[in-house]
């Protein structure tokens, strides 16, 4: 993770909560101004936690509610899958238990 400065505060950046994509080179993000959202503050240790992370998935889903209400029964879409990208399908068996088939999708972005 990083230290990060948020207006004169040193806050703590796990690397997980940098981007929704692995992060290889933090060396990227060193001077870089970002916006975070604030994820924990133990004030007992003066500790803050934030996220970058957090700020993008909001987004992508506010994105996702857009495309959503504007897609009709029978639109023909055209798209290309990503990397990492799985179909998931569940189905319900008996007494409350689940099985999930997972199938991922072989083109690469």
């Amino acid at each position: 993770g990083m230290i990060v400065d948020v207006f004169g505060l040193e806050a703590f950046l796990p690397g997980s909560q940098i981007d929704v994509k692995p992060i290889r080179d933090y060396d990227q993000y060193v001077n870089k101004n970002m916006e975070f959202r604030i994820v924990k503050i133990n004030h007992e240790f003066k500790n803050v936690v934030v996220s970058h992370k957090a700020l993008i998935e909001a987004d992508i889903e506010e994105q996702k509610k857009e495309i959503i209400s504007q897609l009709e029964k029978g639109q023909v879409l055209e798209g290309e899958s990503c990397q990492g990208v799985y179909e998931i399908t569940i189905y319900y068996l008996a007494r409350g238990y689940f099985s999930f088939q997972y199938v991922k999708f072989q083109h690469f972005c």
